[in-house]
């Protein structure tokens, strides 16, 4: 008997094939899906279109129509083991019929549904680094979490993350406690791997006057190297001992925004070690004033190239310049601050018309989406949406210079992602985060249906 924690339902065993024109559920096996080729229909852009008829070969952007469980299977033996982010925002059953989708699954044939895509989303992740993110709300947040757990293992799991998807004032008032969260689920293939490319996220900020960062570094003195100590996986670890040094303390009138800016480089303040490396070097570091330790990071943001970090009367130097920087539009101090599991901004406010289409109620914003492939991905990664709804994923991947994937079964692949992805390619897309992405048009995908001939 197994011991592992896993959900049960009808049918479990078996793949959902669709509903009839009844609309009741028709079973089978996976051996029953045989999805019929991809059939381009239109060549957008800048691809390879040399062997247009060689689509899953060309290393080309790809927007298909088609039913996502087939499209999926087609895709399969082409990209197993290439994609890098996975993000799908699945319907969140929620008991309502939207103009472009059925949102009103029985609860069983909802998990079916996601079971069948899920499993070969997973093997289409890469085999080592590979990241999904499902977005759902709390009606089957649960269940999909046990049935992530199963199918890519409990020990995959990396974070939940709540988002911020609309203001209180924006709700009803029939509720007993406002619901205004979503969630994002995110799994690796093998989170000993995944590694966060953007750990921390840049917000304006004005309390600088209140800040903790109240010692400057005037001058670091003469360095001399005094040992060498073992840093378990990071190997050696050179320990230096400063002399002649100057450093004091900021006056409060020069706890101003305007002094950090041109002391960027040289405010600091100290903290205590929160675990890890640090934590284990410092008791066998000197007890000198001022102490730096040189050594080449095996994982993170500087992997494999040497850094200094300095210890001031015992405690890790913080150095101002690695948590702001000038914003380069309004001259403004921002601050980067860690990357934490809530994102509370107002990442949907005046997304109506984002892409240049309407799409109410189901539209993801660009920022967001944004956040998700840089946590995960480096240009020209490979970003797959099986749930495309009106293009965001796409849309957003294209501005980043990401490969993507993007698959929709609605008419609305046509009718809005298409035009969308259009107008992204040529440069006349100015919303979203076309500003930021400094993004003036470029690339190119192809159109494709599943099994059908060309119109």
């Amino acid at each position: 008997m197994s011991k592992r924690l896993e959900l049960i339902w009808p049918n479990k065993d078996k793949v959902l094939l669709g509903l009839d024109e009844n609309g009741k559920p028709r079973w089978g096996t996976k051996e029953d899906l045989e999805p019929g080729p991809l059939v381009q229909l239109e060549a957008v852009g800048e691809t390879n279109r040399d062997n247009p008829n060689d689509l899953y070969e060309q290393g080309d952007n790809l927007l298909i129509k088609g039913d996502n469980l087939l499209a999926l299977k087609a895709l399969e033996p082409h990209f197993t083991g290439k994609i890098k982010c996975i993000y799908i925002d699945p319907p969140f059953n929620t008991g309502n019929a939207f103009e472009h989708y059925d949102d009103g699954l029985e609860h069983t044939i909802w998990l079916s549904m996601m079971k069948a895509r899920l499993e070969i989303l997973r093997k289409l992740l890469r085999e080592d680094d590979g990241i999904i993110a499902v977005h759902i709300d709390e009606r089957e947040l649960a269940y999909l979490r046990i049935l992530l757990d199963e199918i890519f293992g409990r020990n995959n799991f990396i974070r939940q993350i709540v988002v911020k998807a609309k203001a209180a004032a924006g709700v009803g008032q029939e509720s007993f406690v406002f619901d205004i969260c979503e969630y994002l689920l995110l799994y690796g293939r093998d989170s000993t791997f995944a590694e966060n490319y953007m750990p921390r996220v840049v917000q304006p900020f004005d309390g600088w006057e209140e800040t903790a960062f109240d010692l400057i570094f005037l001058n670091e003195g003469k360095r001399e190297h005094v040992n060498d100590i073992l840093g378990g996986q990071v190997g050696k670890v050179s320990v230096f001992v400063h002399s002649d040094f100057q450093v004091r303390r900021l006056s409060s009138s020069e706890h101003n925004e305007n002094f950090f800016k041109r002391h960027l480089e040289q405010v600091f303040q100290t903290t205590n070690p929160q675990g890890g490396l640090m934590k284990r070097i410092m008791p066998q570091l000197p007890e000198k004033e001022l102490v730096s330790i040189d050594y080449v990071p095996t994982r993170g943001r500087y992997v494999g190239k040497k850094v200094t970090i300095f210890f001031y009367r015992g405690r890790i130097v913080s150095w101002l310049k690695d948590i702001a920087n000038v914003n380069s539009e309004n001259g403004r101090l921002d601050r980067k601050t860690k990357l934490v599991n809530i994102w509370e901004e107002n990442l949907y406010q005046g997304i109506s018309y984002e892409g240049g289409i309407y799409f109410p109620q189901s539209k993801k914003p660009e920022r967001l989406i944004q956040r998700i492939i840089e946590m995960t991905t480096k240009p020209t990664d490979w970003v797959l949406d099986s749930f495309l709804g009106s293009g965001t994923t796409a849309a957003v991947a294209h501005k980043l210079c990401r490969k993507w994937i993007g698959i929709e079964s609605g008419e609305h692949a046509e009718t809005l992602c298409l035009p969308r992805l259009k107008r992204v390619v040529s440069g006349k897309d100015p919303t979203g985060i076309s500003k930021q992405a400094s993004w003036k048009g470029g690339g190119g995908f192809r159109y494709c249906v599943l099994g059908e001939k060309p119109l």
